[in-house]
């Protein structure tokens, strides 16, 4: 490349300028990726802005004296569901005693012992069934909290672009070092 007296650019800024450009469009694609909506080519405008995400839960109870919750998820994209447990239901849940107090058709993760767990719905409307091995009163179904929010999606692209940011920094900084190491 050549500047516009002629001179030749050196390395360093031609490949600054490469790894913007890339940087921009994998910001490009990735800011595409999280707020576009791939599915269709017409969107309703309303579902543009709003995320309609909610669940709709459910409390039975069977002849063995468990307690069945049924918890119907509403998204337009992959979400996190988590469900505080009160504590007067279950004290505490741990990986060891999981099987002893909840069964569930999908697997969950337990975020905190007191207890709250969570389950990943890559593909919703989705249906989560889980059963508790205790006949819950209405008092401690009122204490149940639901929440549903979009699944964070870190996928390569959020790497690459890190990871391209860091090198551009550094190709920047080194024309620097080096005046400075050179001074001295």
């Amino acid at each position: 490349m050549k500047s516009i007296k002629g001179e030749s650019l050196p390395i360093n800024t031609v490949a600054i300028v490469i790894l913007v450009i890339v940087t921009l469009l994998l910001i490009t694609v990735t800011f595409l990726d999280k707020f576009g909506d791939s599915s269709s080519a017409t969107n309703d405008i309303s579902n543009q802005y709003t995320k309609n995400y909610f669940a709709d839960v459910t409390y039975t109870t069977n002849e063995f004296d468990q307690t069945i919750i049924n918890i119907n998820v509403n998204a337009n994209k992959p979400v996190d569901v988590t469900h505080r447990i009160p504590k007067e239901v279950i004290e505490e849940l741990t990986y060891e005693n999981r099987d002893e107090h909840i069964n569930s058709n999908l697997d969950y993760v337990i975020l905190e012992s007191d207890p709250l767990i969570a389950w990943h719905v890559e593909k919703p409307p989705a249906n989560i069934t889980y059963t508790i091995n205790k006949k819950l009163t209405q008092n401690e179904i009122n204490n149940f909290q639901t929440s549903v929010k979009e699944s964070e999606k870190f996928n390569f692209l959020n790497y690459l672009v890190y990871f391209l940011i860091i090198v551009i920094i550094l190709l920047v900084l080194e024309p620097i070092l080096i005046k400075k190491k050179n001074k001295k």
